[in-house]
């Protein structure tokens, strides 16, 4: 048995394996997790085609196809953020793929900066967007202490093996009075719509046990808000449909055939 890794309670339980992985839940918190698995696992999985993804259930379909999508998003995160305070005012991606937050940042004022494990990503945040974004983890970044004024993680936090160190190596890299935008399920929230799929997600907060962890590592929470994203309609159907009644690539394939079902909508 384990213990939470964030609330230390020993009140834990382990859930049915999934692919292959160990889950626990804590009964105290509410925290779920997948303990051990290591650098290599993680490394091997983003290095494939996660953005352009032929898995029903893990990565992307097609994620330079939804750049509209995900630029929209990334306007509302960044519009509830602080503007820069001046032109070398720098933010960080933790986790940027192509970089299109980034691009939007850029045109909000920031010098922008990320990193990403998928290569192909990478290279076409730096080649074709010309942004500074480096194919490595966070830990072996090459940024002094203190460099950035705001930081973001977004549908980042629940990938990492060890998001703990992650959050200290944020604060050790950001001002005093800096700003960092978390966005991740709420596995407590009213909408309670996810599925464990380890080795891609590996934590899975609520907001308060979330908040508990930023707290403890040097943060203090000043917003909470639902997020409502923006998706195809097709692909919140295939996603509802896959949660309900497990997978059916023929039902997902037909959705995605309809013109009309790629119109957007929100999803809290």
């Amino acid at each position: 048995m384990k213990s939470c890794p964030i609330c230390r309670s020993d009140k834990t339980g382990q859930l049915k394996p999934v692919n292959g992985f160990d889950v626990f839940k804590c009964r105290n918190c509410k925290l779920i997790w997948v303990p051990g698995v290591s650098s290599e696992t993680i490394s091997n999985f983003y290095s494939r085609e996660y953005f352009r993804s032929k898995d029903a259930t893990l990565g992307y379909h097609d994620y330079l196809e939804d750049e509209e999508i995900i630029r929209i998003n990334a306007r509302y995160i960044l519009s509830n953020m602080p503007a820069p305070r001046n032109s070398d005012s720098r933010i960080l991606d933790v986790g940027c793929a192509y970089g299109f937050l980034l691009d939007e940042a850029r045109k909000r004022g920031w010098s922008p900066h990320g990193v990403e494990l998928n290569k192909e990503a990478v290279e076409y945040a730096a080649g074709r967007l010309k942004l500074n974004a480096i194919n490595t983890t966070l830990e072996n970044a090459p940024f002094p202490d203190g460099f950035f004024e705001n930081a973001v993680i977004i549908g980042s936090i629940e990938h990492f093996a060890d998001p703990f160190s992650v959050i200290d190596r944020v604060n050790r890299l950001m001002q005093k009075g800096g700003h960092l935008a978390i966005t991740t399920i709420n596995t407590q929230g009213p909408v309670r719509l996810y599925d464990i799929k380890p080795p891609e997600h590996l934590y899975y907060f609520s907001a308060h046990n979330l908040a508990m962890m930023l707290e403890s590592h040097g943060f203090k929470v000043v917003k909470t808000l639902p997020y409502w994203c923006h998706y195809h309609l097709s692909e919140a159907l295939c996603r509802a449909y896959r949660l309900v009644f497990r997978i059916d690539m023929r039902i997902e394939k037909f959705l995605e055939s309809i013109p009309f079902l790629k119109t957007c909508m929100k999803v809290p």
